[in-house]
């Protein structure tokens, strides 16, 4: 899911089929990954799933292939929370931080801050 849900963050499942439109859902695919998807609709008996930030959808997964709905993230770094103005706290931090360090190097030798 990319920036939803961080890459290598564990989630918990809940299996509560069928899924509706909207929900997260952790599915394997033919290859045996586990992908976690935003769900999008029914297409017959199969079942049609997208990545936030993907262009194209993902091939039909079956019903025997759904693992279960994403009821709770857990980041993979300990003592981080993600939430919804975390992304935006980390990309402002990173724009101070060179703001800083452009200050820094335009100032002349010997010259206080």
């Amino acid at each position: 899911m990319g920036w939803s849900i961080p890459n290598g963050a564990r989630v918990r499942v809940a299996f509560d089929p069928p899924p509706r439109r909207g929900e997260v859902w952790a599915f394997c695919t033919k290859s045996g990954a586990v992908v976690v998807h935003r769900y999008r609709r029914a297409v017959g008996a199969q079942h049609r799933f997208q990545g936030d930030h993907r262009v194209e959808a993902d091939p039909l997964v079956d019903r025997d292939e759904l693992i279960g709905r994403v009821v709770e993230i857990a980041p993979r770094r300990a003592g981080f929370r993600w939430g919804p103005l975390a992304g935006g706290s980390q990309r402002i931090a990173t724009r101070t931080r060179a703001a800083i360090v452009n200050r820094l190097r335009t100032r002349p030798l010997g010259e206080a801050p």
